[in-house]
């Protein structure tokens, strides 16, 4: 069999670091109509509550107290990754959110590439890491393999993420995609450690969603159409007119919102938790993701340009999304987070 994601340390790297500074363009931003215009939060203007006794906390898989945030998968695999990672752990640390790590996959072929999340483990043993692996790439791996991984970040979870439009796009992408979710049915049953299925940007609609929702998944993330999309990051990287360029332009809006993925993850019944990311800019979006019916909200470009900047500067958005979701709470009547669920209205236009 061809192993397909052996390649050049150098080459790896480059393009991740591509990855991080398209991600801060506003051209590699999705800009189809937001479905978070079409929903409001059924409000009340006399809440019998506290504001400061609202409790933003949700159960982990673990039972768990911890922060209805995650930081979304982000990056990995590249010298410019270090700093941000380690600003990102530090804040999330102190916050108590989970932090999703960008692929792993360098450490399929460099033997060197876990020590970043060593030495990010040893500062912050208390930090809540989830690891993070392409499911183009579980085809290939053996279950001793997807266990190092796992070892190699102390990662409370495993993320596998979904992201057909990127590889297709991507020169370097892996295209096969066969008998993947037989695959992930086997790593369901037999890991004990809490498996995430995750798309990368383009949503997951209800015909993906019937195939996965008895899986014995942990949670699944939406990561709907709406913030960073990944098949205009792998067209900007192309050259100009070219064949992955100009299919890049043509897929530029291609997937399903973030709000329609949770409707559809809910109108299909999935056994998991609902995840929710994809362009979620504030504390007010993340209630309405909750209030339709995800259990947590994560976000990577709300954090990214922070995160490229200063500790300092990841903590005061954390803080900001955080403030904005209790203030959404507080106008709603809602004393903790599961207490938002069903409080929604869709606009008719």
């Amino acid at each position: 069999m061809k192993i397909s994601y052996i390649e050049d340390i150098e080459q790896f790297a480059k393009r991740k670091k591509d990855h991080i500074d398209h991600s801060l363009d506003s051209a590699s931003q999705a800009t189809a109509n937001s479905d978070f215009d079409q929903l409001e939060l059924i409000s009340d203007s006399m809440p019998d509550l506290d504001f400061d006794e609202i409790d933003l906390r949700v159960p982990n898989f673990n039972g768990e107290m911890v922060s209805s945030f995650y930081v979304a998968a982000m990056t990995a695999g590249h010298k410019e990754a270090g700093g941000i990672n380690h600003r990102l752990a530090q804040a999330c640390s102190e916050m108590n959110w989970d932090m999703m790590i960008g692929s792993q996959r360098r450490e399929l072929f460099d033997d060197r590439a876990f020590e970043e999340w060593q030495s990010i483990r040893s500062e912050f043993p208390g930090v809540r890491l989830i690891g993070n692996i392409g499911i183009s790439q579980i085809n290939e791996l053996s279950d001793e393999k997807i266990e190092t991984l796992i070892e190699s970040t102390g990662a409370y979870a495993l993320a596998i993420h979904c992201n057909p439009l990127q590889e297709a796009v991507q020169e370097e992408g892996t295209r096969n995609f066969k008998n993947a979710l037989s695959r992930l049915t086997e790593i369901t049953n037999s890991f004990s450690t809490p498996i995430i299925l995750k798309e990368t940007g383009s949503g997951f609609s209800s015909k993906t969603l019937e195939k996965v929702k008895d899986l014995n998944l942990a949670a699944i993330d939406i990561s709907g159409l709406g913030g960073t999309h990944w098949g205009r990051i792998e067209g900007m990287r192309a050259s100009e007119g070219s064949i992955a360029n100009l299919t890049a332009k043509a897929f530029a809006n291609f997937g399903v919102p973030t709000l329609r993925s949770i409707q559809n993850a809910v109108d299909s019944k999935v056994k998991a938790n609902i995840w929710a990311s994809g362009g979620i800019r504030n504390g007010l979006q993340a209630a309405k993701c909750i209030s339709l019916g995800a259990t947590r909200v994560g976000t990577a470009g709300g954090v990214l340009k922070a995160a490229n900047s200063s500790f300092e500067e990841v903590i005061q958005v954390m803080k900001t999304y955080e403030y904005q979701l209790r203030v959404a709470l507080f106008c709603t009547e809602s004393k903790n987070v599961s207490d938002l669920k069903g409080k929604y209205q869709w606009i008719k236009n």
